[in-house]
């Protein structure tokens, strides 16, 4: 595991370094469909398929039904206008591409731990809805979360 790592060359080398974890609430179901779109256009993919995408998800519909004892209501259909369904085998391979922008502007910044012996600082770890954002100091993690908060 990185963070182990890093904690062991910190305390070989008796440096600080300091860790923060993010974990977004509810993060399916709160991307703008129109940032989902967005970001499938930004990495690449053939526009017919960021069209299905879209013309998918624009048709994408809801009920709400109740069960009682006498009888069973239902309401009309409801359209889906925010989020990703959870339960859908397209959806993590989308939530990762909509976070790659934050990536890239993580990756931007002169913040993060550089471990000895490589040349790459390491700001962050992202594994779906759960970042670890890494600095050298809190200053450094002060940074990373205004970059989160911004994208």
């Amino acid at each position: 595991m990185i963070p182990k790592a890093i904690y062991e060359d910190c305390r070989r080398k008796n440096k600080k370094f300091s860790i923060a974890w993010i974990d977004y609430q509810k993060a399916f179901h709160n991307f703008p469909h129109s940032w989902v779109e967005k970001s499938i256009e930004l990495v690449g993919v053939n526009s017919k398929i960021v069209r299905f995408c879209k013309l998918s998800r624009e048709k994408w519909k809801t009920r709400l039904i109740l069960k009682t004892k006498q009888e069973i209501m239902q309401s009309q259909p409801i359209q889906i206008r925010r989020g990703i369904f959870q339960g859908d085998s397209l959806s993590p391979l989308l939530f990762c591409i909509a976070l790659i922008p934050l990536t890239k502007e993580l990756n931007r910044t002169d913040c993060g731990y550089q471990v000895h012996g490589t040349e790459r600082k390491i700001s962050h770890l992202l594994y779906m809805d759960d970042l670890k954002l890494l600095g050298r100091n809190e200053n450094d993690l002060k940074n990373e979360t205004k970059n989160c908060a911004n994208k």
